[in-house]
C-alpha cells in the first residue's frame, strides 16, 4: 500500500485522500524534501505525499470544489509546495502499540521475542517505506497502429472464550490459534463506479533549466499529479508519453436494441426514419445511416485504444485480473445475448497485451517490495510451499511460493512444469532453488526457512543450505498426527484414542512454542503425552521432569497397555516423526501461504487448463492481491465492538468455531493493472509489434508437454480408435 511519506501522517491510498510523487525535477524535489524536515531522507520514486499538506490553493481547482463537480482525483498546480506539517517528536505523541498478554508471554521465549520486536519496529518505521504497487517506465508510444477493422465478428481469532475439546493437555488455546488462517478466501470484487462527467487535465513535462535560482521553480511547468509513474527509462534516458487515455475507467451500460434504434434511426434534420446498418466488432456496435434529405450520419458505441477497440481490452483485461474463466464468461453473455468477442480474439489480446503488463506490474510491485526489506538490514524468515494445478503425481504445473512471515507478503513465485524437471514429484524442489535464487540475487538475505517436511526439500537444506536454518511447520506435522489418531480410534476398542487425538494434536503446538527451537526440549515434552494420557505427569525426563498444569478434573483416561494405548504409542513413537519433531519452528508457521493457496485456486482454479504464460500471470495477480489485503484489520459494528462470524468446519464434528470478520478487500491493484494494459496496447500497436518485442521472453517459456511426444495425423488415429465393446466408432 502507497503510505505518505510526511512525518506523523498515517494516510495510505485508498482511503480516498488523493497521493502525490515527489517532483522530478530536482530542485523541486528539494524543496518539497526540506519542508519535511526529516535527517538524511531522500525520496524514493515509490515516496508519496497526501493531499492534506498542501494548501487549499495548491490545486487547479480547490479540494472541496473539485468533489462536488464529481472529480474523484485532485491535482496540484505546476509550482505548488506542500506546507502543513505535525512536526511533533514521535515519543511526544505516545504513540506505543499496547502489548497483548500473548505478546508479553511470547516475548520471554528466546527467538519469539526477535520476531515479537521486528514487528513493532516494522509498524514504527518511517511510513514512506512501506509497501506498495507502482507502474513500471512506461515506453514511447508508436504512431504506427493499424487500420480500423469493420469486419463482423460471430457472437459468439483472537476471541477469550471457545469451545472446549473433551480431553485436553497443558496446551492453551492462545498458543495454538493460527493467526493468518482465514485472512481472505473469499473473492467477492466490490464495483466502483466512476463517474463520466470528470473533466481530465492533461499536463507534459517541459525541460528546466538546472542552473536557475529556487525562487524560479515557481514558474516550472513540471507537473505533479497523483500515480505519475518515472519518466526514466533502462538507460536512464527522458521518454516523452501522454496520460492513459481515460476511457477504460467510463461507466457502461446494457442498452437493448429497440431502445438504441429509438435515438439512431432517425434523422436529426428533417426527422424522418432512415435506414440504418449496424456493424459489430467484438464488443464494438457501428451504426451508419443515410436519410433521404442528404444527412449522412456514423456513430461507435465506444472509443478506439489505437486501432482496437476499447471494450474489447478492457474486457478481456477484467476477465483476467477477475480470475474469471474466458469460456464461462462467453457462456453467459451468450446466455443473455449480449454481443461479444471470441475466445480465440480474447487469448490473442490476453498474449501480446495482458500478460507484458501483468509481468510489469509484478516486477514493479517485487522491486518495491525488496527496496522495503533491504532498508530494513535484518536477515528475513521466510515460509515456502508448493501447489500443484493438479492432484497426484500427474500434474503438470508446480507453483511455489516464497513468503517473508513476519510481513506476510510474498516475495517471489515461481512457477515450474513437469517437463523442466525428472518428474512432478521434482517440481517442489525445483520451485524452492528458483525462489531462494531469486531472493539472494535481489541482496535479501535469509535467515530461516519454514516448509513441510517434503524429503527432497529437507535432503537439499541438509546438505546444500547449511546456511538456512531450517524449519519445519507445525500445522502440516500435527494435522498429520490427527489425521493417524483419528483413522486408529475407529479400529474395535480404541475409541479413546479418537477422543484425545484433539489434545494430543494441540499439545504439538505447545511443545514447539514453548521450547524457543531446543529440539531435545521439544522432543521430551512430545513424549511426556504418553504418560499425561495414563493420569501419570511426573517423570517425564531429565530436561521435563513434570507436567506444568495444575490440577485435573478427573477425565477419561487410558490405561497403560491397553490395546487403545498401543495404538496411541505408534502414532507418538512414529521413527519420522521423533526424528523431524526436533525441527518443529517455535514462531513462525506458513499457515498464511495456506491462505494465499485458498487466493489462487480462485485465480486459477485447478480444474481449469491454463497455458504457461497466463498460468503465470495469474499466479501474479493472486500474490498482488494477497499482498494488499493479507494485513486487513477486524471489521467492527457501530457500536466499536469487533465483528466475529461462527462456521462449523467438518472436521470439528458440529463443534462452532469463531472467526474474525476483516474489513471489505480493496482491489487496488486492478486500477494499475488496467492502466497498464492500455499503456502496454499503445506501446505495441499490434500483435506482430508485441510477438518481436517477446520474442526472447517466448523463447524462455518451457516447451510444449505434447512437443516432447511423436505426434500420429488425426485421420490415423481415428481409424484406429475403437469403443467399447470392441466396436469401431
Amino acid at each position: 500500500m502507497v503510505l505518505c511519506a510526511a512525518p506523523n501522517c498515517d494516510i495510505r491510498y485508498g482511503q480516498g485522500v488523493s497521493m502525490f510523487a515527489f517532483p522530478e525535477d530536482p530542485k523541486l524535489c528539494q524543496i518539497w524534501v526540506r519542508k519535511l524536515k526529516t535527517i538524511d531522507y531522500w525520496p524514493s520514486k515509490h515516496s508519496k505525499l497526501c493531499e492534506r499538506h498542501f494548501t487549499p490553493d495548491s490545486f487547479v481547482i480547490e479540494p472541496d470544489r473539485a468533489r462536488s463537480m464529481g472529480f474523484s482525483r485532485l491535482q496540484l498546480k505546476k509550482d505548488a509546495t506542500p506546507s502543513i506539517f505535525d512536526y511533533t517528536p514521535i515519543n511526544a505523541k505516545g504513540h506505543k502499540r499496547k502489548t497483548t498478554e500473548d505478546d508479553t508471554r511470547s516475548a520471554k521465549q528466546g527467538r519469539s521475542s526477535r520476531v515479537l520486536e521486528k514487528r513493532r519496529a516494522l509498524e514504527m518505521q518511517d511510513l514512506n517505506e512501506s509497501i506498495q504497487i507502482i507502474l513500471p517506465p512506461p515506453t514511447q508510444f508508436q504512431d504506427n497502429l493499424e487500420t480500423r477493422s469493420t469486419d463482423t465478428c460471430i457472437n459468439t481469532e483472537s476471541m477469550v472464550d471457545v469451545p472446549k475439546f473433551e480431553m485436553s493437555t497443558q496446551t492453551s488455546y492462545g498458543l495454538v490459534k493460527r493467526r493468518h488462517v482465514s485472512i481472505q478466501t473469499e473473492i467477492r470484487p466490490c464495483m466502483i463506479s466512476t463517474g463520466t462527467q470528470m473533466d481530465t487535465i492533461y499536463s507534459q513535462d517541459l525541460p528546466v533549466d538546472l542552473d536557475e535560482s529556487l525562487e524560479s521553480l515557481t514558474s516550472t511547468n513540471s507537473a505533479v499529479s497523483e500515480w505519475t509513474p518515472s519518466d526514466i527509462d533502462g538507460n536512464n534516458n527522458y521518454l516523452d508519453h501522454h496520460d492513459v487515455p481515460p476511457s477504460y475507467c467510463s461507466r457502461k451500460f446494457i442498452v437493448f436494441e429497440e431502445c438504441l434504434d429509438q435515438l439512431l434511426q432517425f434523422c436529426t434534420i428533417c426527422g424522418k426514419k432512415c435506414d440504418t446498418r449496424k456493424n459489430v466488432v467484438g464488443t464494438l456496435l457501428l451504426v451508419s445511416r443515410v436519410c433521404v434529405c442528404g444527412e449522412a450520419f456514423t456513430w461507435e458505441s465506444q472509443p478506439f485504444t489505437g486501432s482496437m477497440p476499447t471494450g474489447n481490452l478492457v474486457l478481456s483485461s477484467a476477465i483476467l485480473i477477475s480470475g474469471c474463466s474466458i469460456s464461462q464468461t462467453l457462456t453467459m453473455f451468450q446466455h443473455a445475448n449480449i454481443t461479444c468477442f471470441s475466445e480465440r480474439t480474447y487469448h490473442n489480446i490476453q498474449q501480446h497485451y495482458l500478460v507484458p503488463a501483468v509481468e510489469r506490474v509484478w516486477k514493479a510491485h517485487q522491486d518495491a517490495l525488496f527496496d522495503v526489506i533491504r532498508r530494513q538490514n535484518e536477515a528475513v524468515v521466510v515460509g515456502g510451499d508448493a501447489r500443484c494445478c493438479s492432484p497426484g503425481h500427474t500434474a503438470k504445473y508446480g507453483s511455489y511460493s516464497l513468503m517473508d512471515l513476519e510481513l506476510g507478503q510474498i516475495l517471489d513465485v515461481q512457477l515450474v512444469q513437469s517437463n523442466e524437471v525428472k518428474s512432478s514429484y521434482w517440481m517442489e524442489l525445483e520451485g524452492l532453488i528458483r525462489c531462494l535464487k531469486k531472493v539472494e540475487e535481489e541482496g535479501v538475505v535469509i535467515s530461516d526457512l519454514v516448509t513441510d517436511r517434503h524429503s527432497q526439500i529437507k535432503a537439499y537444506m541438509k546438505k546444500e543450505r547449511t546456511d538456512i536454518n531450517h524449519w519445519f511447520d507445525v500445522w502440516h506435522v500435527a494435522k498429520g498426527v490427527f489425521k493417524k489418531l483419528e483413522t486408529s480410534g475407529k479400529k474395535k476398542k480404541c475409541k479413546q484414542v479418537a477422543d484425545w487425538a484433539r489434545s494430543v494434536s494441540n499439545h504439538l503446538y505447545w511443545c514447539a512454542a514453548s521450547s524457543d527451537g531446543d529440539g531435545e526440549m521439544v522432543s521430551e515434552k512430545w513424549l511426556s503425552i504418553l504418560n499425561h494420557i495414563t493420569n501419570v505427569h511426573e517423570g517425564h525426563g531429565e530436561r521435563f521432569p513434570k507436567c506444568l498444569h495444575g490440577e485435573l478434573e478427573d477425565r477419561d483416561w487410558i490405561k497403560k497397555g491397553s490395546l487403545a494405548f498401543q495404538e496411541m504409542e505408534k502414532v507418538v513413537r512414529g521413527r519420522l516423526l521423533v526424528q523431524d519433531i526436533k525441527k518443529l519452528s517455535p514462531a513462525e508457521q506458513t499457515s498464511a501461504l495456506e491462505a494465499y493457496h485458498n487466493v489462487v485456486c480462485h485465480f486459477a482454479p485447478k480444474a481449469l487448463h491454463f497455458f504457461y504464460g497466463p498460468m503465470k500471470a495469474r499466479l501474479y495477480i493472486a500474490a498482488l492481491h494477497f499482498n494488499e489485503n493479507s494485513s486487513r484489520e477486524q471489521a467492527v459494528n457501530k457500536r466499536g465492538e469487533p465483528i466475529y462470524s461462527v462456521s462449523y468446519p467438518k472436521g470439528r464434528k458440529g463443534t462452532g468455531i469463531p472467526k474474525e470478520v476483516k474489513v471489505k478487500q480493496t482491489y487496488n491493484y486492478a486500477v494499475v493493472l488496467m492502466e497498464e494494459v492500455i499503456r502496454v496496447r499503445l506501446e505495441f500497436g499490434s500483435y506482430r509489434e508485441s510477438r518481436k518485442s517477446r520474442e526472447a521472453a517466448v523463447r524462455n517459456c518451457p516447451a510444449p508437454i505434447a512437443d516432447s511426444y511423436e505426434h500420429v495425423p488425426k485421420t490415423e488415429l481415428v481409424e484406429r480408435h475403437i469403443c467399447r465393446f470392441n466396436k469401431k466408432c
